[in-house]
């Protein structure tokens, strides 16, 4: 549902320069706004398969994600049109959503996400390692 086509069409492979990779990998990167009056906030995220990372880049105007996990998480399947469950979420946290984090400083969580008919909750944050190709796809924000 996600990938593209990957069969083989015979044609020659074309030549892809590293700036040009760097706009795809950001290309990736879907927005949504969580949250509801004043404390709106704004997350990047990008789906791999099962897997939804998001970023907050609203600063300290918006609610953090840790405080809006649950909305996030509705916003991005409303987004997406997808079942909560069907997807692991992922909290990056960055300079961009919290005032503590320098620049290069993050933390990367995996929500534990629970679903009782529409009522999402967010019962724990498990620290998880964040893969040199996720960090370069959020970099602009770490």
């Amino acid at each position: 549902m996600w990938g593209g086509d990957s069969g083989s069409s015979g044609a020659a492979e074309a030549t892809v320069s590293p700036k040009e990779t760097k706009t795809r990998r950001a290309d990736m990167l879907k927005q949504v706004q969580y949250g509801t009056g004043s404390r709106k906030g704004t997350v990047v995220y990008t789906i791999n398969g099962s897997r939804c990372i998001f970023s907050g880049i609203s600063g300290q105007a918006a609610l953090s994600t840790i405080n809006a996990a649950e909305a996030i998480v509705r916003a991005i399947v409303a987004q997406e049109k997808v079942e909560p469950l069907a997807l692991m979420f992922f909290d990056l946290q960055t300079r961009s959503g919290y005032a503590s984090k320098g620049p290069g400083q993050f933390d990367f969580n995996r929500l534990d996400v629970h679903v009782v008919g529409h009522d999402i909750t967010v019962v724990g944050w498990i620290t998880d390692e964040c893969s040199d190709d996720d960090r370069e796809l959020f970099r602009q924000y770490i």
